[in-house]
């Protein structure tokens, strides 16, 4: 939140596909999720990495918390094998 005071682009990135727990701390009522068209409302790094189609433009969530933009990328459905997911994936680049 000090980097998104000063101005600066932040990127959240919910990495913990094991145990998500991101979408706890933006669901209060100091946040307002900003509108932006998406055609995989409910996608995140579990389904970008494992679905070829989706683009990080469809991931990437902005928020406006205490008048600071921070954009949010949530970890997305827990996978059966996380480990195995973020291991294959090379060739994809996350950010």
């Amino acid at each position: 939140m000090i980097l998104a005071s000063t101005n600066k682009k932040v990127l959240l990135i919910g990495a913990d596909i094991r145990n998500p727990k991101l979408y706890t701390f933006f669901s209060s009522g100091d946040v307002d999720k900003m509108q932006k068209p998406t055609r995989n409302k409910d996608a995140g790094l579990t389904e970008y990495l494992y679905d070829n189609t989706i683009e990080i433009r469809d991931i990437v969530n902005p928020m406006l918390v205490h008048r600071n933009t921070v954009d949010v990328i949530y970890s997305g459905r827990i996978p059966p094998n996380p480990a195995e997911l973020l291991m294959s994936q090379s060739d994809k680049d996350i950010v």
